[in-house]
């Protein structure tokens, strides 16, 4: 009897034990639905905190070297280490203390943009842990290049009556009035690549030098000359807002209209006193409507450059070809001649069109013209190199046709094939100038002469098959140069 007894109390006390731990559970089933209390029991928050503890913490970050240099046609990566080895989240946050020296992305891809220092930073979004490296741009190959070439330009050629002479060193002070725009071309391409004052001081002397020189005024007896001249003031206004320059261009506009015909078609005149329809009285003043338009918003402007180019293509250019003529004297006497410029003033003018319309046909008739001068006009001692066209007016046609030709290859719409290509004959044309053609003397001005395989006759007179040296032909390689230093910061060649 004692025995079943005690078995009793022991069963009572066995419910009441459990019965009280079940009561407990309810209150804190309930407590967790009202919001009171979080069960640390909880299976989710046990798995939580296993994740946590196996997290492994950032404790650093590290440059592999304090400072580094970088030339203006390179992209970089730094290397740097995140530690530990095995830490979890090793994502990082890339920024440069000067993104005008050089720029760096998400990727940290460093790219450089111009000479100068900028402190290159990496920091861990664990931890903000932080390493930072000094970084210098430097000037490349093309870079260099340039820079001696646009400065040879200038030091032969300058005149201390603030404009560019025809002669070399002083040997022939004639001014020349339509030469002056590319001079003063290859002068601000040098001064957009480098930012130096050097160069754009020269812009006030030359328009005062050129305007006195040419009877105070920038109008001038051929059509042709004023749409180069408006086209290089163009690119001034466009860096300097002054209104002196846009105040003259629109001047000169105004006078290149009054040459438009109705002979052969429509047309503007190569010169006022004569009936002569040339390509290059055309071809650039469709480019200088179309900037304007641009510029402006002014939808005649627009009008001007579609209707000029329309007659270029229907009168001179040869669809079949890609070949641009020189031009026609009405009724129907044509010039076949192709140039250089002619194919190269017709390419830039389609390049406009496309910027302001989007329409492919442009970009189509571009790469015609392009194409037919790489096939049909490299003639000149090498298969690769533009032809040699004199030391005379023609002694610039080439560089004209490049300058053009390296705006078709910096526009969007060209296919990846033709711009590597493109930029590849450039490089090709500016490496044999520049190591096959320059007459080069220490401590004297790098000249250029009409050939861009064989040295000028300047200085050799053993080897007169480049012709002598003006300043038509020192701004033709000039231009060819500069060119082949913008394609190299846009990293479309090398060395």
């Amino acid at each position: 009897m004692k025995i079943k007894k005690i078995i009793y109390i022991f069963v009572a006390i066995a419910l009441f034990i459990v019965a009280g731990c079940a009561d407990t559970d309810t209150d804190k089933e309930k407590e967790i639905d009202n919001g009171n209390e979080v069960d640390n029991n909880d299976d989710d928050d046990d798995n939580e905190n296993d994740e946590n503890d196996n997290l492994i913490s950032v404790r650093g970050v590290f440059f592999s070297r304090r400072s580094t240099t970088m030339d203006l046609s390179q992209e970089l990566f730094l290397v740097y280490t995140v530690v530990p080895f095995d830490a979890s989240n090793k994502d990082v946050i890339w920024s440069s203390s000067n993104p005008e020296i050089a720029e760096v992305g998400a990727d940290g891809k460093i790219i450089a943009l111009s000479l100068g220092t900028t402190t290159i930073t990496v920091t861990t979004k664990d931890g903000d842990f932080s390493d930072e490296c000094q970084l210098t741009t430097v000037s490349s190959y093309w870079y260099v290049v340039a820079d001696s070439s646009t400065r040879s330009l200038i030091g032969a050629f300058w005149n201390s009556g603030n404009y560019f002479h025809r002669g070399a060193n002083g040997v022939d002070n004639a001014f020349e009035y339509w030469p002056q725009a590319h001079c003063l071309n290859a002068v601000i391409s040098a001064y957009e690549r480098t930012g130096d004052t050097f160069y754009r001081n020269y812009f006030d002397n030359w328009y005062t030098g050129v305007r006195s020189r040419n009877g105070n005024r920038f109008t001038n007896n051929y059509y042709d000359d004023m749409q180069w001249n408006a086209l290089a003031m163009l690119r001034v206004y466009n860096i300097t807002n002054d209104p002196r320059w846009l105040n003259e261009i629109n001047i000169v506009w105004a006078d290149i209209k009054n040459g438009w015909t109705t002979q052969a078609g429509g047309g503007i005149l190569w010169a006022k006193n004569n009936t002569y329809k040339s390509s290059v009285s055309n071809s650039p003043a469709s480019i200088l409507a179309s900037r304007l338009y641009q510029l402006g918003g002014n939808e005649s402007d627009k009008t001007w450059a579609i209707n000029i180019y329309n007659w270029v293509k229907a009168t001179l250019y040869v669809s079949s070809t890609g070949a641009v003529q020189d031009g026609v004297t009405p009724p129907n006497t044509f010039d076949t001649r192709v140039f250089s410029y002619n194919t190269g003033t017709f390419l830039g003018a389609a390049v406009e069109l496309y910027k302001i319309t989007k329409d492919m046909t442009y970009i189509n008739d571009a790469v015609r013209a392009a194409d037919y001068t790489i096939n049909n006009l490299t003639d000149g001692g090498d298969r690769g190199v533009l032809s040699t066209w004199g030391t005379g007016d023609m002694g610039l046609v080439n560089g004209i046709f490049i300058h053009y030709l390296t705006e078709l290859i910096l526009c969007d719409a060209i296919s990846a094939t033709n711009r590597a290509r493109y930029a590849e004959f450039v490089r090709y044309n500016a490496n044999s100038l520049w190591n096959r053609a320059a007459w080069k003397r220490a401590g004297q001005h790098t000249l250029f002469g009409g050939s861009w395989v064989y040295k000028p006759a300047h200085g050799l007179p053993n080897n007169d098959n480049g012709g002598g040296v003006s300043f038509k032909t020192q701004a033709s390689g000039a231009m060819l140069i500069e060119a082949c230093a913008l394609l190299e910061k846009n990293r479309l060649i090398s060395r």
